[in-house]
């Protein structure tokens, strides 16, 4: 354990001399730590004394720090990728698991699970390689323990791990729906962790959920079956937290997205997105103005709830007023999602959107620069070639 802990003060000293050994895969060092942290050597650390089961947690501790210096320092983009490359020709991922399972307690997690996190939304390599690892280490338990009940770092880790999974790649839903079920498969730990102490696992739980509802609509049957999970996600629309709202209306607003299969527990969010496409932060106002559309998109089912909110006159009034491109271009999206239903149709005419999206063309307001820079993809021509099919849909409709 010295030399470790000699080890650790070198790479305090000397860190930019000793993080390019650890960028190689095959070099003495890289050799030496992977050798240390795998499971023959903490299994017989652990059994060479009485003080084997902290000496094996101590070793795993010291590792993993030596693990965590190359993100420390300002690196050059070279010297990160070959970091990672190393780390996961040798994978230090597994390992990290695996000795946390065995040896840590959970007031010791946050420095590895805090580097299994920076690995895995570092580089898509790791997605793949964590999945794995969860299951060829039977960790699903361990990561829902954790979660449940774990420091708040740990858990703000695991929630970024889940949800980076499932925003890359639909396959893993079904692998985080098997970690939040929970051992009497309730899903109850949802309701927890959005309605938790910290805002940022209140913001972090409502991003997931998004995400896991971003490509696949795998988890809107455990919502339809529990959806005192739905009504708690809609409690976060109106939280006291900016970044709450904002990824809560993301969340919604996916929920809605693949079919009408939520739209009858989805009805009482309706008020919440429409007084949210005021709120201060530009991104927050264009999920809801989405979230509307979405609530329009696959059936009639709650047109009459719309229309009694003037969800489409609130929303109408963004698209043609709001300051950013950004939330301009989801309000007329949403707009053209409300033209397929007749009775939302038929409010738009009411209301003269064509003449105000005419007179919405004509005018061309200079932005302020938060607007340019906030998305730069989106211009005022994008903006204007949706409101001119949104035109042209009104017309044609009309006639």
């Amino acid at each position: 354990m010295a030399i470790l802990q000699i080890g650790i003060s070198i790479f305090s000293k000397e860190t930019f001399q000793c993080v390019p050994s650890l960028a190689k895969a095959d070099s003495i060092l890289s050799l030496t730590v992977m050798h240390l942290l795998s499971g023959q050597f903490l299994q017989a650390l652990s059994k060479g004394s009485l003080a084997g089961p902290n000496m094996a947690s101590e070793a795993m501790l010291n590792l993993t720090q030596i693990c965590c210096f190359p993100f420390a320092v300002d690196m050059n983009e070279d010297l990160l990728i070959g970091v990672y490359s190393s780390f996961y020709a040798n994978n230090l991922l597994s390992k990290l698991l695996r000795g946390s399972m065995k040896y840590l307690q959970a007031d010791q997690l946050e420095m590895p699970v805090g580097l299994m996190s920076r690995l895995v939304l570092g580089d898509p390599n790791f997605v793949l390689q964590f999945a794995e690892s969860v299951l060829t280490s039977n960790a699903v338990n361990f990561l829902f323990r954790i979660v449940s009940s774990g420091p708040l770092s740990v858990v703000c880790d695991i929630i970024s791990i889940c949800s980076h999974l499932v925003r890359s790649s639909p396959d893993y839903v079904e692998l985080v729906l098997q970690v939040f079920q929970g051992t009497d498969e309730d899903f109850s730990v949802l309701e927890t962790i959005l309605q938790h102490p910290a805002a940022v696992v209140r913001s972090r739980s409502c991003s997931m959920m998004g995400n896991m509802m971003k490509h696949s609509d795998a988890f809107y049957a455990v919502l339809a079956q529990r959806t005192t999970i739905v009504k708690t996600l809609e409690n976060c629309l109106h939280d006291e937290d900016a970044t709450v709202r904002k990824s809560s209306s993301y969340a919604v607003g996916n929920a809605g997205y693949h079919s009408a299969e939520l739209y009858p527990v989805l009805r009482p969010a309706i008020p919440f997105l429409i007084t949210l496409l005021s709120d201060p932060v530009a991104k927050t106002r264009a999920n809801a103005a989405s979230a509307l559309g979405n609530l329009a998109l696959h059936a009639a089912d709650l047109c009459e709830d719309l229309t009694k909110h003037k969800a489409v006159d609130s929303v109408l009034e963004v698209a043609c007023h709001d300051s950013q491109y950004s939330v301009q271009e989801c309000a007329l999206a949403s707009l053209k999602s409300m033209c397929d239903q007749s009775p939302l149709r038929n409010v738009l005419q009411s209301l003269k959107a064509i003449d105000k999206l005419e007179h919405m063309t004509h005018l061309s307001t200079p932005r302020p620069r938060s607007a340019l820079i906030a998305r730069k993809s989106i211009s005022v021509t994008t903006v204007m070639q949706h409101c001119h099919k949104l035109i042209k849909i009104l017309e044609s409709s009309g006639r």
